[in-house]
């Protein structure tokens, strides 16, 4: 499939935090027509129940330098205007992958993590709904996560293309809860219908007063919008134990498991559960 895309930048793109390496925009576009680019999947768990779900990210299979993060080459396709055709081209992958694990977990939805250049073109949605009509999935099992970070800063922009993914049915999530200053006006008006609670509020959140006291408020805010809640960076029974008393609905994290490719998903989510986590799922 060729892309449509702008004359091709000359001088690299850098990202100088997570690589030393030198990417150009037609470094990626050039990944991107070879199809260099796959989902990876990592659970989400109700707690005390099955997988309800995958988040979906994205991993770049490098013919000479191999598995490349995302930290590598997401903001150098935002920076590079190229983040939609990647976007769509991981989505189109996942409802193809999730084809082969409905026999299994009929339920199981993915979620997809939306830039917020992506977000501010309102022809997303009808974009996207035809992507999941092409696939026979109903928009109701993808969860479209929308950063805090971009609610806050961007808020006008996103409205009307996250109210239109709401209507085609799509779900709506709020990721990385609390790190980017939303206003309680601003999540009554969205659409959403799930909270994402960031990892920096469990980690070491055990035993700390005032942490414990801003989550339960949390929790009790979401239950009293009709939202649910996912905690990240669950790491251990005790994190899972903890977040689970406290009245989250579900956690994601290495303790319930890592990001997988589909294949690896597969016998993963066949293999019999009795609701006990960890050792099979510690970091490698």
């Amino acid at each position: 499939m060729m892309l449509d895309v702008e004359v091709l930048e000359t001088e690299p793109v850098i990202d100088e935090k997570s690589s030393s390496r030198l990417w150009t925009k037609n470094d990626l576009i050039v990944a991107l027509e070879c199809q260099q680019f796959v989902p990876y999947f990592q659970p989400k768990v109700q707690f005390g129940q099955d997988p309800v779900g995958v988040e979906i990210l994205a991993r770049w299979c490098h013919p000479a330098f191999g598995e490349i993060p995302p930290s590598q080459f997401v903001p150098l396709m935002e920076a590079s205007g190229v983040i939609d055709q990647l976007t769509e081209q991981l989505l189109h992958k996942a409802l193809e992958a999730m084809k082969k694990w409905r026999d299994i977990a009929p339920q199981m939805g993915i979620a997809l993590n939306a830039s917020r250049s992506t977000l501010q073109k309102v022809a997303i949605p009808n974009r996207w709904r035809a992507i999941a009509n092409e696939h026979s999935i109903e928009p109701e099992l993808i969860t479209v996560e929308v950063t805090e970070t971009a609610l806050a800063t961007d808020y006008d922009g996103l409205l009307e293309t996250v109210t239109r993914l709401r209507m085609h049915g799509f779900n709506l999530s709020l990721d990385d809860f609390g790190t980017g200053y939303s206003s309680l006006q601003q999540l009554s008006r969205m659409p959403f219908s799930e909270i994402k609670i960031d990892r920096s509020f469990i980690v070491g959140a055990q035993g700390a007063q005032r942490s414990v006291a801003i989550l339960q408020s949390i929790f009790d805010l979401a239950k009293n919008l009709n939202l649910s809640t996912v905690a990240e960076g669950i790491e251990s029974r005790s994190d899972a134990d903890f977040i689970q008393a406290l009245g989250c609905d579900a956690g994601q994290g290495y303790y319930f498991g890592k990001p997988m490719n589909g294949d690896d998903l597969l016998p993963w989510l066949a293999q019999p559960r009795k609701h006990v986590w960890g050792e099979n799922n510690a970091r490698l």
